[in-house]
Formats: C-alpha cells, sequence, structure tokens
C-alpha cells in the first residue's frame, strides 16, 4: 500500500474519533434555555466499528465517575496494515459537572502511527484561561460562558437533549463553544428527526442530527443519537472528499 493511499486512511480513521468527538437550543448552552438542571451523566462503555475506505477497526468511548467527584471520557481507535500500525488515537477529558453540565478540567489528544499529533489544553478558572498546547507550540484563550472540549460537549450535548424535549423538535439548531488546541469554534448541529437503525447492539430509535457547515464545504456530518440509551452516540457517518466513514454502535453496557 502507498504512503499516499495510508495517510488518506489514517485520515479517514481520524475522523471517526474527531468529530463528535461528535451542540443546546440557538447558542444556549446552560439551564436558562429551559430553567432546569441538566442531569448528571451515568457511567458506560460502548464498543464501536469503524469503517473507512474498505477498511474495518473496533473503537471505544468510556465515561467513569471518578472517586473525588469528576467525570471522565475516554475514546480511542487503532487500525493495523499488515501487522504494522496505520493509526492510534487516544482522546480524553476530565470535567466537573455543575447545574448548567459540564465544566471542563483538562483535555488531551495523541495520534501515532503514520502521522504523529499531541494536543492539550487545561482549563485554569483562577485566571480565567484556557491554556493549549500543540508540540511544542503554547497559547492561551480567555474563558468566557460554557466553553467545552471536543470530548466534555458530548456528554453536554446528551444531557441537553435528555433535559429539554424542545431540543429535539426537527430544525432545531444545537451550539456549543468549543477549545482545541488551536482555536475556539462554534459547532452547531441541526436536528432533522427520529429514525430507527440498525446496529450491532441492535434495533435503535435514535434522533438524527446534522452537523451545519459552510455552504461551500466539502464534508458532511450525520449523527444518530439513542434516547434509550441517554443520547450516546449510536451512529456516526461522514463524507470527505468523496471518502466515506462510519462508527456503528455494536454493544453498550452501564455501570
Amino acid at each position: 500500500m502507498s504512503r499516499v493511499a495510508n495517510k488518506r486512511i489514517s485520515l479517514t480513521l481520524m475522523a471517526a474519533l474527531t468529530l463528535f468527538g461528535a451542540g443546546s437550543l440557538n447558542a444556549q448552552n446552560d439551564t436558562e434555555a429551559d430553567g432546569s438542571a441538566r442531569p448528571a451523566p451515568a457511567a458506560y462503555e460502548a464498543l464501536y466499528e469503524a469503517r473507512a475506505m474498505g477498511m474495518r477497526s473496533t473503537a471505544y468511548r468510556r465515561l467513569e465517575h471518578l472517586p473525588d467527584g469528576e467525570y471522565s471520557l475516554r475514546h480511542g481507535l487503532s487500525a493495523s496494515v499488515l501487522g504494522a500500525n496505520l493509526i492510534t488515537v487516544e482522546e480524553s477529558s476530565r470535567f466537573r459537572w455543575d447545574d448548567g453540565g459540564a465544566v471542563p478540567l483538562s483535555y488531551h489528544y495523541q495520534q501515532t502511527g503514520v502521522r504523529r499529533r499531541d494536543e492539550r489544553v487545561n482549563f485554569d478558572y483562577e485566571q480565567n484561561i484556557a491554556l493549549m498546547t500543540r508540540e511544542d507550540r503554547e497559547q492561551s484563550l480567555p474563558l468566557a460562558g460554557r466553553i467545552l472540549d471536543d470530548l466534555s460537549f458530548s456528554a453536554q450535548m446528551s444531557a441537553d437533549l435528555l433535559a429539554d424535549p424542545a431540543l429535539r423538535t426537527p430544525d432545531t439548531v444545537l451550539s456549543y463553544q468549543i477549545v482545541d488546541a488551536r482555536r475556539l469554534e462554534t459547532h452547531q448541529y441541526r436536528v432533522l428527526g427520529e429514525e430507527r437503525i440498525s446496529t450491532g447492539a441492535g434495533e435503535l430509535n435514535t434522533l438524527k442530527l446534522e452537523r451545519i457547515r459552510e455552504a461551500d464545504s466539502d464534508r458532511s456530518t450525520t449523527l444518530w443519537l439513542a434516547p434509550d440509551n441517554q443520547f450516546t452516540l449510536a451512529r456516526l457517518a461522514q463524507v470527505e472528499n468523496g471518502s466515506n466513514m462510519e462508527l456503528t454502535l455494536q454493544q453498550i453496557s452501564w455501570q
């Protein structure tokens, strides 16, 4: 397999862990949207099948309650070709929980294989800044409002949908401020409606959402979240530059 093909496969598989890894109503991210507290997440472990460019791999997502009252959310994926590691991605977030939802403390993204990448974000609430590190480059960002990381936002989205049925209405736009090691971005998702899908974990009722992107974007992203599993990810599909990637739930267990 050529180096170019390896690189394309690694980038496509990596997308499975950076999109949801991959939204509150109309840019509201706290209890002001409907006046109710967001329910704390339940601990779980989920396994997924990742498919891209004819390759298959297994991904996982694990949310744990820590002894100090904090939460740890981790997920990862690894793929090999002819016994050689093509890509391994490990991503983790630690956060607290208040009535409004997730309060991120730290985030770490590590990728090895064909390409290497290491990124960290630490949230300093005494100085009210996010400290962002990408390889040897460091920068800081002022914290204003509820700013999340690439993983804690998924716990926030699930809690928002659980707490507020109005958010599940078709054409509702869910929006979150998310910081990674490079920048602060607004991620927006549009609710498309309910859909029953087939997964390795059985037939599931889901809420289908699409990522809102620029009109000229060559990437599309669709999520299916399962209400019976507290709106955790049941399926994800992305198309980019003509390449398709899917992540589908195989099993989930609650702690």
